[in-house]
């Protein structure tokens, strides 16, 4: 720790030193610039909400004195799955890809950017794709209920990505990745490691899943400011 360095601030550069970090395995493992100003944007949203959301997750509160720079670049990893989606999603509505192809593209994209930062583990695609597919699945419902004027919320992805979050700081999943089916369209489909304990040793994590559902589309919407940026300093 620098000196006089607060942990608010530790925290905060721990998380600037990831992205610089993954910027540069992006910088030498991705050739197209295309592909890596997409996928730098992706990572400097997902790092801007580690940030903000540090001290609302449990999982991150509580393991923020023992943070290092190699579990700060996981976690970025972890958050930069929903700004993915939230990239994949405007992309689908733009040229309207078959359902073969939106699978592929997903599929091409992050295994780019996992085997980039030197992880080649299928198993971070296979959850990326999950986590896709329940994303996509609960944005249109949200997008129908808004057209029915109905204010029912029943969002289950941020309980999914917090399972996630809580793996890579050491409290392991309590999902099982292995057999959960989606879209999950129940609490009573999420298939957990441990029915006695069924959102893990931290319990079920109400201000978590609050903050992730505020701030997915708030610095989801911070991928394409940052893409335009870009393309006029091109």
């Amino acid at each position: 720790m620098r000196l006089f360095e607060s942990k608010e601030a530790r925290e905060r550069r721990l998380y600037r030193e990831a992205y610089a970090s993954i910027s540069h395995s992006l910088a030498v493992g991705v050739k197209s610039r295309h592909q890596r100003d997409i996928y730098l944007s992706w990572f400097a949203s997902a790092s801007a909400m580690a940030e903000e959301i540090a001290g609302s997750i449990a999982c991150l509160r509580k393991t923020q004195d023992k943070r290092d720079q190699n579990q700060a670049a996981l976690i970025c990893q972890t958050l930069v799955m929903p700004m993915a989606s939230v990239w994949f999603r405007s992309l689908d509505r733009s040229i309207n890809p078959a359902a073969d192809e939106k699978l592929r593209l997903r599929n091409a994209a992050m295994t780019a950017v996992i085997t980039a930062l030197g992880n080649i583990s299928q198993e971070a695609v296979r959850d990326f794709l999950n986590l896709d597919i329940q994303y996509n699945h609960e944005a249109n419902l949200e997008e129908a209920r808004e057209k029915s004027g109905e204010s029912e919320n029943s969002s289950r992805y941020p309980a999914l990505l917090i399972s996630r979050l809580a793996a890579v700081t050491g409290f392991g999943d309590y999902i099982d990745w292995s057999k959960q089916t989606f879209p999950v369209t129940r609490d009573e489909d999420f298939v957990f490691v441990n029915t006695a304990k069924p959102y893990g040793e931290l319990g079920y994590d109400l201000n978590g899943v609050i903050a992730l559902e505020m701030s997915i589309p708030i610095f989801g919407a911070e991928i394409f400011r940052a893409l335009s940026s870009a393309r006029r300093n091109d």
